[in-house]
């Protein structure tokens, strides 16, 4: 972990915490779109020239949109998913290991790629991959983005025989805005599970909403 800063943070080192989707508005704004096709080296040079330091977390998100525009790998391979996820959700990409992403991530990471671009399918593989970090962070109920992964999971529960009580979610759900301080049943389980993604969502979505109106201002305080 890195110490604290005892200065102002500039606006790509970590500590400002720019989300991927106003870093990637601030390129645009900045450099237009050929800064897509620039090689990374020539692009951190430009950055630091004239933004100052560059944090880890935040080039791992700038690499990341870059590469949700450029092609399709995001949607096709399950480690390229896995490793943009990461970055999105502010874990630095570890290239040598599997590091699973919890529910909130990956719906977090659903959220900024169909920004980007909402036309492509995901590959089964990467469905598959998507369901197996699901189960294993123990989530099964799906709604919004993550309904995407139902057919995966229905096939891996038709594969295992496993029923899965859905309508006990939903009641447990209905009308509910706080989380289960002491949940007994599996549906209350569950119903937390959906609530701490929401609030993720909501959360992130705020954040990125207030950087967003902010990108303007980044630009006038670069290095001219």
């Amino acid at each position: 972990m890195s110490k604290s800063l005892l200065r102002t943070a500039t606006p790509f080192e970590d500590e400002f915490g720019l989300h991927a989707v106003p870093l990637d508005v601030l390129l645009l704004k900045k450099y237009g779109p050929i800064f897509l096709t620039w090689e990374s080296e020539a692009l951190l040079a430009e950055v630091e020239e004239d933004f100052g330091p560059t944090g880890q977390v935040t080039w791992a998100r700038v690499e990341s949109m870059r590469l949700l525009h450029v092609n399709q790998t995001f949607w096709t391979e399950w480690e390229v998913f896995e490793n943009v996820t990461a970055a999105i959700a502010g874990n630095p990409p570890v290239f040598s290991y599997v590091q699973p992403p919890e529910p909130e991530e990956i719906a977090l990471a659903l959220h900024v790629a169909q920004q980007v671009d909402n036309s492509h399918k995901f590959d089964d593989d990467v469905l598959g991959y998507m369901a197996a970090a699901l189960l294993y962070g123990g989530l099964w109920y799906l709604e919004g983005s993550l309904e995407i992964v139902g057919p995966a999971l229905a096939d891996h529960d038709r594969r295992k025989r496993i029923e899965r009580d859905y309508g006990s979610v939903a009641v447990a759900l209905k009308d509910r805005t706080a989380y289960y301080p002491d949940p007994e049943t599996a549906a209350e389980v569950q119903a937390n599970i959906v609530l701490s993604i929401r609030k993720a969502l909501h959360e992130y979505e705020s954040a990125e909403q207030k950087q967003l109106v902010e990108v303007d201002d980044i630009l006038r305080g670069a290095k001219q």
